[in-house]
C-alpha cells in the first residue's frame, strides 16, 4: 500500500513538476559553527493546559531566565481562551503566536531565531533545577561529536549499567555523554525530541530543511473535500495524502519527522548527547493531542476540564514540592503533580 501511495504522490508531484525533496546542500559535519548570540530561544506548544502553561513558564525561566533570549509561545486556540490570556499577562516577555496554519506558524517563527541555541518544550514539562548554561556553551564549542545537551537525563536514569556512559571534563564540571545512535534504552535512543534538550539552531536548521515539506499547490489541488481527493481515495487513504504534502501539522509531526529523518541519516549526524543532570521532567497527567496516543498517568481530576476550574479558583502547580523533591525520570505522574494555592504555591522562590 505504501508504495501506491508513494507512486500516486509522485506522479502528482511529474505532473505539477513539482520537486518533492530539497537537494541536501550540506552535511551538518561540513556546517561551521557560528556564534550569533550566546543565548537560547525556547518555542513552546501549547493547547487546553493554561495550568499547566504557567507552571511552565515559571519553572523554566525561574530555572534557565540568564540564558533565555526569547519565548516563543505557539497557541492553539480551543478551550479556557480567558485563562490564556491571564497566562500571557503575566509572561509579557513572551511572543504569542496563535495558531492559524500550523506548519506556516512555526516555520514563520522558526525563521525569526537568531541565537545559537534553542530548546522546545510542550506545556506538561516542568523545570526544577538548571545546569550552567556556559558549561553547555563551553561543551557545544569545545565538542564536535555532540549531537545535543539534555537536560532530561542524569545519572540515575542509568543506574542498570546497560547502557555505556563516558564521563568527561569540561574546565572543573563533570559531564556525561551516551551514543543515541547505538543505545538500547528507549529514551537516549530516540534524536530529536521537543522536550528538554539545546540544539545548535544551526543544526535544527539542517534537519527542518530536509523535512519541512510544504507543496501549496498540491494542497489547492488536494484539499479537504475536493474532487480529487476523493478520487484518490479510490485508491489509497486521504489521510497519507493529506499528511505526505504537508508535513508538519503538531508538534508530533515535527518531532516525528525529525527523528525519522535522524535516523535514516545517523551516519552523517554527531553520536552523542549529553548531559550533566536532570533538570526537568514531563508530568503526564492528561493528553491533548490527537495525533499521538501517548501514556497518561493521571485521573479524572487531572482532566484539562478539572485542571482549568481549579487554575479559575486560584491553584498553581505547586513547584516548590518538585526542587524539593526531585523527579529522577524524565516522564512523571500524578505523584508530582501537586495542587496548592496560588499565594503559597512556590513561596516566592525562582
Amino acid at each position: 500500500m505504501r508504495s501506491i501511495v508513494q507512486r500516486f504522490i509522485r506522479s502528482c508531484f511529474d505532473l505539477l513538476g513539482v520537486c518533492p525533496m530539497r537537494p541536501f546542500q550540506n552535511s551538518i559535519y561540513q556546517m561551521e559553527y557560528k556564534r550569533m548570540s550566546n543565548k537560547i530561544t525556547n518555542i513552546v506548544f501549547t493547547r487546553n493546559r493554561p495550568l499547566q502553561l504557567e507552571a511552565y513558564l515559571e519553572s523554566f525561566l525561574g530555572h534557565m531566565g540568564n540564558a533565555v533570549g526569547r519565548v516563543y509561545i505557539l497557541y492553539k486556540q480551543d478551550l479556557f481562551e480567558s485563562e490564556y490570556e491571564q497566562v500571557f499577562k503575566a509572561f509579557p516577555q513572551c511572543t504569542i503566536i496563535r495558531e492559524e496554519d500550523f506548519h506556516q506558524d512555526f516555520m514563520r517563527v522558526f525563521e525569526q531565531i537568531d541565537t545559537d541555541y534553542m530548546v522546545f518544550a510542550t506545556d506538561d514539562v516542568v523545570y526544577f533545577d538548571s545546569v550552567d548554561f556556559e558549561l553547555i556553551h563551553e561543551t557545544f564549542a569545545g565538542r564536535k561529536d555532540i549531537f545535543g545537551f539534555t537536560l532530561k537525563f542524569g545519572l540515575q536514569h542509568f543506574a542498570d549499567g546497560k547502557e555505556p556512559i563516558t564521563e568527561e571534563l569540561i574546565g572543573e564540571q563533570k559531564v556525561y555523554k551516551v551514543n543515541w545512535k547505538t543505545a538500547r534504552d528507549a529514551q537516549a535512543a530516540y534524536p530529536f525530541e521537543l522536550n528538554c534538550t539545546v540544539y545548535r539552531t544551526s543544526f535544527v536548521r539542517e534537519i527542518l530543511g530536509h523535512t519541512s515539506r510544504e507543496y501549496p499547490r498540491l494542497q489547492r489541488i488536494f484539499f479537504k473535500d475536493s474532487l480529487m481527493l476523493k478520487l484518490a481515495g479510490l485508491f489509497t487513504s486521504r489521510k497519507r495524502i493529506l499528511y505526505a504534502i504537508n508535513t508538519f501539522h503538531c508538534p508530533n509531526t515535527i518531532e516525528g519527522s525529525g527523528y525519522r529523518w535522524c535516523r535514516g541519516n545517523k551516519w552523517r549526524l554527531p553520536k552523542f548527547l549529553y548531559f550533566q543532570k536532570i533538570c526537568a521532567t514531563t508530568l503526564q497527567v492528561n493528553r491533548v493531542n490527537t495525533t499521538v496516543a501517548n501514556p497518561v498517568y493521571g485521573t479524572d481530576e487531572h482532566s484539562v476540564e478539572t485542571l482549568n476550574a481549579k487554575y479559575q479558583q486560584g491553584y498553581r502547580l505547586d513547584l516548590e514540592f518538585l526542587r524539593t523533591n526531585k523527579p529522577a525520570y524524565v516522564r512523571m505522574g500524578q505523584e508530582y503533580f501537586h495542587l496548592r494555592p496560588k499565594e503559597t504555591a512556590n513561596n516566592g522562590k525562582p
